[in-house]
C-alpha cells in the first residue's frame, strides 16, 4: 500500500520555479499544446497534470520507458482508486538546445476529486519508482538566482540583494508589472510595488565546492507569463554589486529529483526526508557526509552538452544549467511583451537529447 511521506517538522519544502513552464521545457511545443488542450473523455475529467520522475531525465528507451509509465499508472491508480488513466510520456523536441532534456510527463483520465487527491499527496515515493506530482501549469516564485559569491560573512550577501531590490530600478520594473496585473487594478503604483517587496525572500546556499548563491523569491499571485518573464529577465539585468564580494553571475538550475530551479540536485532536501525510497543522488549532500544510500535503481540521465559559467564563479563547468550566464549588467535589455520565455531566450521547445548512455546511482 502507498502511504504518504511523513511530514517533517515545518511542512514539506516547496519546489520553487522560475517560470509557468519550467516543467515543460524540452518538450515539443505541438505536445504540450495537444496535452493540455485536449478533448475530455468525460465531462467530470480533470485537466492534465506532470509528474516528475525523480532522476529520470528524457525518454528512457524501449522496455524501461514502458516500465516506468506501467509503474506509475499503477501507483496513480491505487492512489486515487481510479482505473482508467493514463500516463503519457514526453516528447523531447527535435530541436535540442544545450542541456534541458524533457522531464515531463502527463497524467490523462483522472477525475477532479482524483487530481485532486494526488495533488494533495505530492509525491509518490516506492522502491519502484518515486515521482512529484504537479498541475500542468506552475506559479513561479523564483524570480532571480546569483552565483560566483565567495564569503557571506556578517549576511552581506542578503543585505546587497534586498538593499538592491528596494533600488530605484527594480523599483520602476516592478511598477510596470503591476500596472498591468489585474489584481493591483485600482490600486497606487507605490502601495502595489510595496506590497510585492514586503513578500521579498533571499536565501544564501553554499555548494559543495564552497562556492556560495543566492535566490530572491517573489509572490506574485495571478501574474502572466508575459508579465513574469519581463519582471524576471528585467531583474536580472540589474547590477546586484556591493563591492565586498566577487560580483555576481546569473545562474539556473533544474533540480535532477524534484524539478525545481533553485538548487541542483546535490542540495535538494527531498531524499534526506524519513520514508524516502526514492534514488539518490551520487554526490554527497554537504562535506565530509558520506553519500546516502540510494534507493530505487531507477534511473536515467542522458548525457548532455556542458555550459561554460562565466563571471564570478570561474569558469567552471555545472550541469544541470542551460542558457549563457552573464555578469550582472552585462546581459541583455529587455522590454515589456518579450514573451519569449527563459534568459537565453529559450521557449518550452528548448531541450536537451532524447537519448544517451544511463548512470547508475
Amino acid at each position: 500500500m502507498i502511504r504518504r511521506l511523513r511530514e517533517p517538522q515545518g511542512g514539506y519544502p516547496n519546489v520553487n520555479f522560475d517560470d509557468h513552464d519550467s516543467l515543460v521545457y524540452g518538450c515539443d511545443d505541438t505536445f504540450i499544446t495537444t496535452m493540455r488542450t485536449a478533448k475530455r473523455k468525460f465531462e467530470d475529467e480533470s485537466d492534465p497534470l506532470i509528474v516528475r520522475f525523480a532522476l529520470l531525465d528524457g525518454l528512457p528507451p524501449g522496455k524501461m520507458g514502458l516500465n516506468v509509465m506501467d509503474l506509475a499508472q499503477r501507483a496513480i491508480a491505487e492512489v486515487t482508486n481510479e482505473k482508467n488513466v493514463w500516463v503519457v510520456p514526453p516528447r523531447p523536441t527535435t530541436a535540442p538546445v544545450g542541456d534541458v532534456c524533457a522531464i515531463a510527463w502527463f497524467v490523462r483520465g483522472l477525475t477532479k476529486a482524483g487530481a485532486a487527491k494526488l495533488l494533495d499527496m505530492r509525491l509518490i515515493t516506492t522502491q519502484l519508482v518515486t515521482f512529484f506530482v504537479f498541475p500542468h501549469s506552475v506559479e513561479p516564485r523564483l524570480v532571480l538566482t546569483l552565483g560566483g559569491f565567495w564569503s557571506n560573512i556578517g549576511g552581506q550577501i542578503e543585505e546587497m540583494i534586498e538593499t538592491t531590490f528596494r533600488g530605484p530600478e527594480i523599483y520602476d520594473i516592478l511598477a510596470q508589472c503591476a500596472e498591468v496585473t489585474p489584481m493591483f487594478n485600482g490600486m497606487e503604483t507605490e502601495r502595489a510595488v510595496n506590497y510585492l517587496l514586503e513578500t521579498l525572500e533571499v536565501k544564501v546556499s553554499t555548494l559543495p565546492d564552497r562556492l556560495i548563491f543566492a535566490c530572491a523569491y517573489l509572490a506574485f499571485p495571478g501574474v502572466e507569463a508575459t508579465t513574469w518573464r519581463y519582471l524576471r529577465n528585467a531583474i536580472a539585468s540589474v547590477p546586484f554589486d556591493n563591492g565586498y564580494n566577487s560580483r555576481g553571475t546569473t545562474w539556473s538550475f533544474r533540480c535532477g529529483v524534484c524539478g525545481a530551479n533553485d538548487h541542483p540536485e546535490v542540495l535538494c532536501v527531498w531524499p534526506t526526508l524519513d520514508g524516502w525510497l526514492g534514488p539518490c543522488p551520487s554526490v554527497p549532500m554537504a562535506q565530509n557526509e558520506p553519500p546516502p544510500q540510494p534507493g530505487s535503481s531507477l534511473v536515467y540521465r542522458p548525457r548532455g552538452n556542458q555550459t561554460n559559467i562565466r563571471g564570478g564563479g570561474g569558469n567552471k563547468q555545472r550541469k544541470n544549467r542551460s542558457g549563457p550566464y552573464y555578469p550582472q549588467g552585462e546581459g541583455p535589455q529587455f522590454s515589456m511583451g518579450d514573451g519569449s520565455g527563459r534568459r537565453d531566450n529559450q521557449g518550452p521547445g528548448a531541450a536537451g537529447p532524447s537519448s544517451g548512455g544511463m548512470r547508475a546511482f
